[in-house]
């Protein structure tokens, strides 16, 4: 099974989950991750995933194999 992340709980990514939740065979988003802490921890808790404040810790993590970036600006440098 592949553990996805997402990378921003942007409202896109209510989207995708609802669609990939639906469709998933191989795979599921276990966590999500937002350069703010509390947003990822109400996305998070809403959908049952690990939450990361920073993507970096996210990127870093063993928690996942896969990222799904979900959003519509570039991440800073």
């Amino acid at each position: 099974m592949i553990r996805w992340g997402l990378l921003s709980p942007a409202r896109i990514g209510e989207v995708v989950l609802a669609g990939a939740a639906s469709r998933a065979r191989s795979g599921a988003f276990v966590a999500v991750a937002s350069r703010d802490a509390g947003r990822a921890e109400a996305f998070a808790a809403r959908h049952d995933l690990q939450p990361f404040g920073s993507y970096e810790a996210l990127l870093e993590s063993d928690a996942v194999d896969a990222i799904y970036v979900a959003l519509l600006e570039p991440v800073p440098a």
